[in-house]
């Protein structure tokens, strides 16, 4: 019986093919640094920043999901100025952003070097042989 090597990848792999795409750990935040000036990330940071009382420094993470998807699960408007429906437009919009984030940093290569890209940086992480998959 021959030895097979198996791999279990995760949100982190396309990391190794490009170096400049973006984790789960830093999604977020990367999209809101990357199109702060769009209408789109300026109403988001906006609301955010309503949410801290304006402070200066806000550390914004994926955390942001759970705050949308509580208010839209409970089917409540949290205020007067952030009704159900605003919640979901900006929720939305982050999406939209985060969705943007990935084609910018994807954008970079071409699927046919993704691809070899991907597969080679698995293959040279282990003693494996070159297979075409």
């Amino acid at each position: 019986m021959s030895k097979k090597t198996i791999f279990f990848l995760g949100a982190g792999a396309t990391v190794d093919v490009v170096a400049d795409a973006p984790t789960n750990k830093n999604l977020v935040k990367k999209a809101l640094e990357d199109f702060k000036d769009t209408p789109q990330g300026k109403e988001i940071w906006y609301f955010i920043s309503d949410l801290f009382n304006h402070r200066e420094h806000i550390a914004v993470d994926n955390q942001i999901w759970n705050l949308f998807d509580y208010i839209v699960q409970q089917g409540k408007s949290v205020s007067p100025k952030y009704t159900l429906e605003r919640i979901t437009e900006l929720r939305n919009s982050l999406l939209n952003l985060v969705i943007k984030e990935f084609k910018k940093s994807l954008s970079e290569t071409t699927t046919i070097n993704t691809y070899d890209n991907f597969v080679n940086a698995i293959l040279s992480s282990c003693s494996c042989k070159k297979r075409h998959f």
